[in-house]
């Protein structure tokens, strides 16, 4: 049998490669302005791409890498200009930061679900989220308008990745219906031959990534490199096709998994990973690989080529000479639950932790303990104990991520507290308020108004009143009067007043519930907002809002969807530098905790976990522990 594939010096090769440099340089140059070039474009570019593999040891800092680079670029531009509203779009093209400006077509014909597929394939594989993201947001009716005829398991897929990006509970469904779909009884357009070898083996590894089993999942990959391998050398002229050098689906799925830290213990000439001094990986043999775990037979039986070389350099993420050194993950991890046949998206809560952190918050908890004491005589100074009792919930948070202990239920408890007698002892002018802090009620000297009173703070409250589940205390907030909570210094955005508004009619059931939401989410919008920085606004302030909605509607999935992105939202804002990394004010997301709360109560199913909202706060798991 030829093997092509591994023949990196023949003459017969060195034509080929140069006429796909030459092929490829000429369809960039006309893309712009050329309907059939755009056509060809990202076949043109993937082809180059796998010829440089045979010649670039590395795949990184060399044409090989750029080569992928660009028939990524080039594939996710063409999808952009096809889903635009109106053109020129700006696509960049190649290492050197050259922008093609693409005409917005809609839908064409080499706009289907297969160049999606290899679109997506090689965003995954040069870790680019932004473009992942780009095209998970491609609908799948476009991709049916091309016209072009694939078996309908095809759809199903695309859906599966899709959802699995933005972490949505029908990624395990869409997934079985396009196994289901990929039967030789269902399937009636793709061949045998070609499903079995070639397009179902990317779904059966994704499968086994999905469910984090490793055997399964490496046992899946040297069967889809096998049959890769037999399909691509059955007859003269597969072998002699550029197509078939580089196995893709299966390499961009072997991406995930080595970048979701799953052990990848297969080698090959189609999809290698680092030698043994890589990280996460075993070394080779001709035949087997060893390093103290079971012996697997390799798809190749020759050693790693330098084409096998190239393809570490992309498993590991590595050879961006331009680019930032990024692993490419999804939005977040996914657990699957097999008898429910359902997910939940993981978040992971930044930071670990420390050595120190049970003893701070003790520390802090026995300052505000002397606070509180102090309020008998001083009133006044509540709003400083406000504040040190939102830092003490924090703090505990910090070493008891899921509020297992019930000194971080007394510590949010008493923050509520507090914040509740904030408000009513401004209420009164006169005489003294009967507040419970912490174990004890207490007589507190009413001292009327104050600038701390305020939409700010009645939100921090009503927050925690929501987490402690405390009906009371949301009803007295709830009865505020607007104009009492707006702040004489314009502190805040419009929107944060119609946002107390909409809170406290959802309370009390007031008929303008939704004619104040809309305002909330007009008067939010990034344009409208002219005192929260836009960052701030974007991670922290709205995704509660947009939940807010979610919950209204009883939009299960839509709500889960918007929990994982507003629980990714407040990652990012909190670790954007090393001073909020450490600020322990990230180490819950209050307002997304308090809404999922609600959420919860409600009967929606939660299908989130993370340490930003504590399992046991959430499932109210502390309540009627103490009186409160």
């Amino acid at each position: 049998m030829r093997r092509l594939h591994s023949d990196a010096g023949g003459p017969w090769s060195q034509r080929r490669r140069c006429a796909a440099v030459s092929g490829h340089e000429d369809v960039l140059d006309h893309v712009e302005t050329s309907e059939d070039d755009r056509y060809d474009a990202l076949p043109v570019t993937l082809t180059l791409a796998k010829w440089r593999c045979l010649t670039d040891p590395t795949a990184g800092e060399f044409p090989a890498w750029e080569a992928w680079v660009t028939a990524m670029q080039v594939g996710c531009g063409l999808f952009a200009a096809g889903t635009a509203t109106e053109g020129p779009v700006p696509c960049r093209v190649g290492s050197t930061g050259e922008v093609k400006h693409l005409p917005a077509t809609g839908p064409q014909d080499y706009l289907h679900a297969g160049n999606w597929l290899t679109s997506f394939y090689l965003a995954v594989v040069c870790r680019e989220n932004d473009r992942v993201n780009q095209l998970a947001q491609v609908p799948v009716s476009f991709l049916r308008e091309s016209g072009a005829e694939f078996d309908e398991y095809i759809y199903a897929w695309v859906e599966t990745l899709q959802h699995f990006w933005f972490g949505r509970q029908e990624t395990w469904d869409t997934l079985i219906t396009a196994i289901d779909g990929t039967t030789p009884e269902a399937a009636e357009i793709a061949g045998p031959e070609l499903m079995l070898k070639i397009l179902h083996p990317p779904l059966e590894l994704f499968h086994r990534y999905l469910r984090r089993e490793t055997e399964q999942f490496n046992a899946a990959l040297v069967d889809a490199l096998t049959w890769h391998k037999e399909y691509w050398t059955a007859n003269e002229a597969r072998s002699l096709s550029g197509e078939g050098l580089v196995a893709l689906g299966p390499l961009a799925i072997a991406c995930m998994a080595y970048d979701a830290d799953m052990p990848v213990e297969v080698e090959s000439e189609y999809l290698r990973g680092p030698s043994c001094d890589g990280p996460g990986w075993v070394s080779s043999t001709p035949d087997t690989e060893t390093r103290g775990t079971a012996r697997r037979p390799m798809a190749s039986h020759r050693r790693a080529s330098r084409r096998t070389q190239a393809l570490a350099g992309l498993l590991r993420g590595q050879g961006r000479k331009e680019c930032r050194r990024v692993r490419w993950l999804p939005h977040a991890a996914v657990r699957y639950h097999p008898q429910e046949r359902t997910m939940t998206v993981v978040v992971t809560r930044h930071g670990a932790p420390g050595p120190n952190d049970e003893g701070y918050a003790e520390a802090l908890g026995k300052s505000l303990a002397m606070s509180i004491g102090w309020l008998d005589d001083s009133t006044s100074m509540i709003d400083s104990a406000f504040s040190k009792a939102l830092l003490n919930f924090q703090a505990h948070c910090a070493p008891d991520p899921r509020a297992a202990k019930v000194e971080t239920w007394e510590a949010v408890v008493t923050a509520m507290q507090i914040g509740a007698a904030l408000f009513a002892v401004t209420r009164a002018d006169e005489g003294t308020i009967r507040c419970r802090i912490g174990h004890e009620a207490r007589n507190l000297q009413a001292i009327g108004p104050r600038p701390y009173a305020d939409a700010g703070n009645w939100l921090t409250t009503f927050w925690l009143a929501v987490i402690c589940r405390d009906r009371e205390r949301l009803t007295a907030l709830c009865e505020i009067p607007l104009e009492q909570l707006r702040s004489s210094d314009d502190a805040y955005d419009e929107y944060v007043y119609a946002w107390v508004s909409t809170l406290q009619d959802y309370w009390l059931q007031r008929p303008t519930l939704v004619e104040n939401l809309t305002a909330t989410l007009q008067g939010s919008h990034p344009d409208a907002v002219r005192i929260a920085p836009r960052d701030l606004l974007q991670n922290v302030l709205y995704p509660p809002i947009n939940l807010f909605y979610r919950f209204l509607r009883q939009d299960g999935p839509g709500f889960n969807q918007a929990l994982v992105e507003a629980l990714e939202s407040h990652k990012a804002y909190w670790t954007a530098d090393e001073d909020r990394e450490k600020d322990p004010t990230g180490a819950v997301a209050l307002a997304v905790l308090a809404v999922t709360c609600l959420a919860y109560d409600s009967g929606i199913p939660i299908q989130a976990d993370s340490g930003y909202l504590p399992k046991h706060l959430l499932e109210r798991a502390w309540l009627g522990e103490f009186e409160i």
